[in-house]
């Protein structure tokens, strides 16, 4: 929405500009000369520029498209090999006779026995 609103104003400026300033020009491009409204030099600029920057915003936001995509596939798989890995281990666990709630327990138990100590 700020963007719209800088833009409107934007463009109530150089109409105002090209308004003011309605006298023909002499241009100069390269090899070609014309004479050619102010007006119509004035919004052809701005109008350049506005599809400029138009094509420039599309593409940062391809970009940022494509990159939410690739991480969102770097998520799914990230998440698969998870889960296969979290199967290895309760596969572990079980064949070693424990599970990993046991496991965690004792863990806990462990941590809280070393801050009772590190109090003291």
């Amino acid at each position: 929405m700020p963007y719209m609103i800088v833009t409107a104003i934007i463009a109530i400026f150089v109409a105002i500009l090209a308004l003011q300033n309605s006298m023909m020009v002499n241009i100069n491009f390269l090899m070609w000369s014309f004479e050619m409204n102010l007006v119509l030099v004035v919004f052809i600029s701005a109008i350049c520029g506005f599809l400029i920057s138009f094509i420039w915003g599309l593409k940062l936001k391809a970009e940022g498209m494509w990159r939410n995509h690739r991480m969102n596939d770097r998520l799914s798989r990230l998440e698969e090999d998870k889960a296969v890995l979290a199967a290895k281990v309760d596969e572990l666990l079980k064949a070693r006779g424990t599970t990993a709630a046991e496991i965690l327990a004792k863990h806990q138990k462990e941590e809280a026995e070393q801050t009772v100590s590190n109090e003291h």
